[in-house]
């Protein structure tokens, strides 16, 4: 059963895996911010009584000896005399005895940071090496329901002192925050994040030395690891998708001014158009990569036809990254494969292998087959991995880049790729003259390549075939129906679920694209539901198109395409759905 803070904001906010550390350090992190910048404010927080609570409540005194601060305590144990601070014990049936919290209500913000005690995690050696369940939020209208949801528990428990909890929220009503205080508060979380992530990886190469006796240290520290290496990852994910937001930016405006002065060239239009087709591309790569770290979704594997696929693939390596990369194959080697993660996979070995060899050593990659497999090996001509981390590369968090700034998760995602798609990823061999990786993969068997037609283009539409795309943002619903036109489908738009039943109910559709949550409150499923009751068998022919995180997307839903992404794979993901209709 979910804690009364996660039901209050399901579907808003994603739930991350926190250790109660970093809880309480990011908690004091907010503490400290209202100390140093002298803020009058109201603080409610809410914890399980614990070793340290003399402690805490020094820091809560501390918060209070200004009198415009006020602080309150919600805990299940006996706080004994708190002071300045007030303290409210909590009754054993109370849910919130199973949450951590604390909520700022300020005038230059109002946060919320919240987690949940899992009671079926292993319990761990250490109190605050527990992991939770969390979040944190600067939204005012989600931090007003966390601020109802207390004040219903404080009315329950301790309704003779209800109005005095008001008064505090009342002095400082949530609002939206300062954008100052709210980059100087995501900073100083991921910098603690990182000083986490360092500590922990000299923990983890201490305990190696010492591997039979701290066996099981270990495997928790690595869980705590993989925490602090996704902050890292998404601390530095905005950084990274500067750059191609930066040039996408760059080039429509300098296509807007060469058209406002008459100077815009059919060359500017083709360099600055695939420049931004490119740079949406690569962005779309790395939301893309985050969605893996934090989501696991199923794998589409199809038959692919090896040949024309690695040599694409190896010439956009090498325009990439400035090197050679070479790729060899037979012209009918044709596998099962999710080509996402088989792009993955290789993407990874090819950057190892570029970064393990001198700048003039091509990293080559060739095809070899047998009765039911084909073997992908990726040869590069460095010095070799060492030894010491032979029988661990494949293990999260294992890298020798550390300096360089490798979280060693690409191998881990490599290997895990693999098996999704029922192949096998070995080291083959490695020393002085360089390192192979082979990719084991089945063979795609007649009945599979029968079924797929390769190497025919999906037909185009008629001008008679018809599509409701669905979809709240008015950008992308435009932006998607000129794609659609341009391939010939005739198009009609609806922003919510309402305008989709309309427009359901008045025509026939071949096909339907929905946006995997509107801004009216409804689901895909929901919107399905609806114009599926208007119009029977519309469902059978919808795509849901989402740039969600959500961890786990409903049971059933229809097919999903994730943004961003190109005319050509949208008209492919709508073929094929019709496709399998014997449309």
């Amino acid at each position: 059963m979910a804690g009364l803070f996660a039901e209050a904001v399901a579907g808003r906010l994603e739930l991350a895996r926190m250790s109660k550390a970093t809880l309480t350090e990011l908690s004091h992190v907010l503490e400290n911010m209202l100390i140093e910048f002298d803020l009058p404010a109201t603080v409610l927080t809410g914890f399980q009584v614990s070793r340290n609570w003399e402690a805490e409540l020094a820091r809560y005194e501390r918060l209070v000896s200004p009198a415009a601060r006020r602080v309150a305590v919600f805990a299940s144990g006996n706080l004994g005399d708190t002071g300045n601070v007030l303290g409210f014990r909590l009754d054993e049936d109370s849910r919130l005895t199973q949450e951590w919290f604390i909520i700022v209500l300020c005038d230059e913000f109002s946060v919320a940071l919240f987690g949940e005690d899992n009671p079926r995690d292993v319990p761990p050696h250490e109190e605050m090496d527990r992991v939770f369940d969390a979040a944190w939020t600067f939204d005012p209208a989600i931090v007003t329901d966390l601020c109802d949801v207390l004040m219903r528990e404080v009315r329950r428990d301790h309704p003779e002192r209800a109005a005095e909890v008001a008064a505090a929220m009342q002095l400082h009503p949530p609002r939206v925050a300062s954008s100052v205080f709210e980059q100087r508060f995501n900073r100083r979380v991921f910098e603690a994040m990182e000083v986490g992530r360092r500590r922990w990886r000299r923990e983890l190469v201490r305990s190696q030395d010492i591997h039979d006796r701290l066996q099981r240290a270990n495997e928790h520290l690595l869980r705590l690891e993989r925490l602090a290496a996704i902050g890292t990852t998404a601390a530095t994910l905005a950084h990274e998708l500067n750059n191609p937001l930066a040039s996408i930016t760059m080039s429509a405006e300098l296509m807007a001014m060469k058209s406002e002065a008459n100077t815009l060239e059919a060359g500017d239009v083709e360099r600055h158009t695939h420049n931004i087709t490119m740079m949406a591309s690569r962005a779309g790569k790395m939301t893309r990569g985050m969605l893996d770290l934090v989501r696991v979704h199923d794998a589409t594997i199809e038959p692919l036809r090896l040949s024309s696929w690695l040599d694409r693939f190896a010439d956009e390596m090498t325009q990439a990254t400035h090197r050679t990369v070479l790729a060899h194959c037979g012209a009918d080697v044709v596998v099962m494969a999710d080509a996402d993660r088989l792009r993955h996979i290789l993407t990874n070995l090819v950057n190892n292998g570029l970064h393990a060899s001198d700048a003039d050593r091509p990293v080559v990659v060739d095809v070899s087959v047998s009765a039911t497999h084909a073997t992908i090996a990726v040869r590069d001509q460095g010095h070799g991995i060492p030894e010491s981390v032979h029988t661990s590369m494949f293990q999260p968090f294992t890298t020798t880049k550390a300096a360089q700034g490798g979280t060693g998760l690409g191998l881990a995602l490599a290997k895990r790729f693999a098996e999704d798609q029922h192949s096998a990823l070995t080291l083959a061999g490695t020393g002085p003259d360089g390192t192979v990786f082979h990719l084991v993969m089945p063979l795609a068997t007649p009945t599979a390549l029968r079924a797929d037609q390769p190497g025919e283009s999906p037909a185009e539409p008629t001008d008679e075939r018809r599509v409701l795309v669905v979809d709240d943002d008015p950008d992308v619903r435009a932006l998607l129906a000129h794609l659609l036109r341009q391939s010939g489908w005739q198009v009609w738009v609806a922003g919510d679920t309402e305008e989709a039943v309309d427009e359901a109910t008045s025509r026939h559709f071949d096909a339907v694209l929905v946006d995997f949550r509107l801004s009216d409150g409804n689901s895909a499923v929901d919107v399905l539901d609806r114009i599926d009751a208007a119009r029977p068998g519309l469902r059978s022919r919808s795509i849901v198109i989402t740039g969600s995180l959500t961890r786990e997307l409903p049971d059933e839903l229809p097919p999903v395409l994730l943004k961003p992404f190109s005319r050509a794979e949208l008209q492919a993901a709508i073929e094929q759905r019709l496709r399998s209709l014997g449309s």
